[in-house]
């Protein structure tokens, strides 16, 4: 009985400790559920109305107007919140009006946003990023990154290396996005950000703080109505950095065209949104205290129809490509791609109406190849133009679009800010949208992610105690060697001037001996001419396995001993004395100051044609000057179709400058980037020299000139010994190719090929203009220009 009773309580006990376990166990449950519904809030499980997964903007061919009457405002969203928040004084509100020209501003339909830019400062225009849409336009202007680099190469392309489809409609899978958003690096630092509609915002683990799906019905006025709450926050859950986005004039712009009356009426409808903004600032007593920039992403160009190119006339086969995009530019790949090649060659050099590219030969300018996700060939329109592939399929008709090369005016964007930290009533030159990023990390206060922007490019806009510091440029950090290239005793140059002549050359050998002494400087006389010539600094780094640099009283040599080339020259053209021209005569001959085992020889150069860097032309006042150009030192093996061609254009372009402005200097260089990245190449092979042989020159990939002008007449805030002026800088990158399409003029093609310093810097490793001041250094690095020199 005492075990039957004691087994009784035990068995009691049991069941009521397990009674107990699992209450407790039940209790655990719902606490997790209710903690994971709480959770959930804040990610993808938000409210029903908040379901929406397209961040769509209006497809292109769409003629529907856009709704503006809707009153329902999609609930707010929350992501995860840093763990330590600070905030900072001045918040900064970034607007974008989608495909705003620049001339939109010139109809009197502005009031607001132009007291808005005379009440702050403004730019002239601004270039977008090619192609010029605008899902990889936005997130440029946010991460700092060329479409190459943040991912986003088009509205619509295909991942290879996601094997995924990318589209505006199914643009939410995280991989296809790369690089960090400016709300990102926000975050980082403590700071909240907010976002009503941007481009990237909504993708998870790289949202704001506050966000909101994006969904076109809701009206302007109401999303300026949040943001002006969100402003309203206690301190500690403002957020410091907030983007805007309406999509008009660009939807309207599709439909109708740039210059209907819907485009017109829209324009009014962003400029109204833009004062109601301005007022509700003020009502707050904070208009004073709060950074707004008002930007654009892209312009629109007007286009017809009835006026569309297509590829199958050309013999082009749809059924073999896959094709991403059409419009103003195509792309594509073949299907086989053995039959790349015959394809391009279809349309390689058709007519004056559009251009086909490998995307590898695409100006270096665009940056646009280093991606997988970029078709093999790219068909590019001329402004107004749309082009297709197949003529059996018909697409709903559009009026206006964009995507175009972002040279084309019509493709400018606008760009225009005021608040504490901006210059009031000041007008900018150009820029490109890749600076914005940084812009808005010195405004915000934060270290910037790496980006291809440059830090400091757009201090001019701000204010001086709100200007970002400048890190001091500098090269590859390879250098001259001075212990070699030295002029030799006497036996070594009877002998070197004699011996070292080609075949063709028809001056004298008594006159070789005289030309040559004029190599024979001083040390204090080579100084002089590398100011003479250098006025704003040796070129710094970019020297490779080993170098030296030659003086002579007309240029100056950056010479590789290893490549057998000259990688730089230098040269100050007078265009007074270009008036007193003699016949060109060139006499082709080694450098008396250089080794057999550093110079190249007569035979390097057989199948190839001698590219003078300094051009005999540029020295034609004086037989001797001319006839110092001729050394192969200052030569490097170039394609007869391209000297005669556009390389000969470009340098008489600059004679004729010089002629006009009296004083221009040029900088003129090789560049090796054979694998398309944009940066110098580390390594060049033995097939890059004439022949495969390793003593003989290398065969450069491409070439540049950088030319530069003091506009001695303009005031600049700069003081420069050797300037009273403003110094103006235009440059270019020619891809060195043996073929040219007849039809497009050279004055169009060096227009097209036009590039900033800064990738020059990039392809060379070369730092330029080392003695000006680094502010200005960064300025003229990071200018684009959009016409030739008149």
């Amino acid at each position: 009985m005492i075990v039957r009773d004691v087994g009784g309580q035990e068995s009691s006990g049991k069941r009521t400790v397990i009674f107990a376990a699992a209450v407790v166990v039940v209790l655990l449950i719902i606490v997790a559920v209710s903690l994971g519904v709480i959770l959930s809030r804040d990610d993808d499980s938000a409210p029903k109305k908040l379901t929406e997964t397209t961040t769509e903007k209006p497809t292109e061919t769409t003629t529907e107007k856009p709704t503006e009457t809707t009153t329902e405002k999609p609930t707010e969203t929350t992501t995860e919140q840093p763990t330590e928040t600070t905030n900072i004084e001045s918040p900064v509100i970034l607007i974008s009006a989608d495909g705003f020209r620049p001339d939109y501003l010139t109809r009197g339909l502005t009031p607001n946003i132009t007291k808005f830019g005379n009440n702050g400062v403004r730019a002239k225009f601004m270039l977008s990023q090619f192609p010029t849409k605008t899902f990889p336009n936005h997130y440029t202007a946010v991460t700092g990154l060329y479409p190459e680099s943040h991912g986003i190469v088009f509205n619509s392309f295909y991942a290879p290396d996601l094997r995924r489809r990318f589209s505006i409609r199914f643009s939410g899978y995280p991989p296809f996005w790369h690089g960090e958003p400016i709300w990102v690096t926000a975050n980082k630092s403590g700071l909240k950000s907010a976002s009503y509609f941007w481009v990237g915002s909504e993708i998870k683990g790289m949202r704001p703080t506050y966000y909101r799906k994006y969904k076109q019905s809701v009206p302007f006025s109401d999303r300026v109505k949040q943001v002006l709450q969100w402003l309203q926050l206690p301190v500690e859950k403002r957020p410091s950095f907030i983007t805007l986005y309406f999509h008009q004039p660009d939807y309207s712009g599709h439909s109708y065209g740039p210059d209907s009356p819907e485009v017109r009426q829209q324009i009014q409808l962003v400029d109204e949104t833009i004062g109601q903004l301005m007022t509700g600032l003020e009502d707050m007593n904070i208009s004073d205290s709060v950074n707004v920039i008002l930007l654009s992403d892209h312009g629109m160009s007007a286009v017809k129809c009835s006026d569309t190119i297509f590829l199958d006339k050309y013999g082009v086969q749809a059924n073999e490509l896959y094709i991403s995009n059409r419009g103003p530019v195509v792309s594509f790949n073949a299907k086989n791609r053995s039959n790349l090649e015959n394809v391009f060659n279809m349309i390689k050099c058709p007519n004056d109406s559009f251009q086909s590219f490998y995307k590898t030969d695409l100006p270096k300018r665009m940056h646009f190849s280093k991606s997988r996700r970029i078709d093999d060939i790219i068909v590019l329109g001329d402004p107004g133009q749309l082009i297709s592939v197949n003529s059996t399929r018909r697409s709903r008709c559009i009026r206006g679009t964009h995507g175009y090369d972002n040279m084309n005016p019509d493709m400018w964007s606008i760009f225009m800010a005021r608040g504490p930290s901006f210059q009031k009533g000041k007008v900018v030159e150009h820029f490109s949208n890749l600076e914005i990023y940084n812009l808005l990390a010195t405004l915000l206060k934060i270290e910037p992610a790496p980006n291809n922007g440059t830090m400091g490019s757009l201090n001019s806009l701000l204010v001086p105690e709100a200007r970002s510091s400048v890190p001091k440029s500098q090269g590859d950090g390879t250098v001259f060697r001075t212990d070699i290239c030295k002029f030799p005793n006497d036996t070594m140059f009877d002998f070197r001037s004699k011996n070292d002549v080609c075949a063709s050359c028809n001056v004298s050998l008594k006159d070789v001996s005289e030309i040559n002494m004029i190599f024979n400087i001083t040390a204090e006389e080579a100084r002089s001419f590398e100011e003479e010539h250098l006025p704003w600094g040796l070129p710094e780094g970019g020297v490779g396995m080993e170098g030296c640099l030659l003086s002579q009283p007309y240029f100056i040599i950056g010479y590789s001993t290893y490549l057998r080339i000259p990688l730089w020259t230098a040269n100050r053209i007078n265009g007074t004395q270009l008036s007193r021209s003699h016949k060109i005569e060139d006499c082709y001959r080694s450098d008396v100051r250089l080794r057999e085992n550093q110079t190249a020889h007569c035979t390097s150069y057989n199948n190839s044609g001698y590219g003078q860097l300094i051009p005999s032309g540029d020295l034609n006042f004086d037989k001797m000057a001319m006839l110092s150009t001729s050394t192969f030192s200052n030569i490097v093996p170039m394609y007869t179709v391209f000297k005669k061609g556009i390389w000969a254009s470009l340098e008489s372009m600059v004679r004729d400058w010089a002629k006009k402005y009296n004083v221009v200097h040029v900088i003129t260089g090789t560049i090796f980037d054979v694998d398309e990245d944009g940066i110098k190449d580390k390594e060049i092979s033995t097939k890059r020299r004439t022949h495969n042989m390793p003593v003989n020159p290398v065969i450069p990939t491409h070439l540049y000139k950088i030319v530069t002008r003091c506009e001695s007449n303009t005031t600049s805030e700069y003081e420069i010994e050797k300037c009273s002026g403003t110094i103006r800088v235009i440059s270019f990158i020619l891809r060195h190719t043996k073929e040219h399409c007849k039809f497009r003029s050279y004055d169009k093609l060096i227009l097209q090929n036009v590039a900033p310093v800064r990738d020059i810097e990039l392809l060379s490793g070369i730092n330029f203009f080392s003695k000006l001041p680094a502010q200005l250094q960064v300025e003229l690095k990071t200018f684009i220009p959009v016409q030739l020199w008149s």
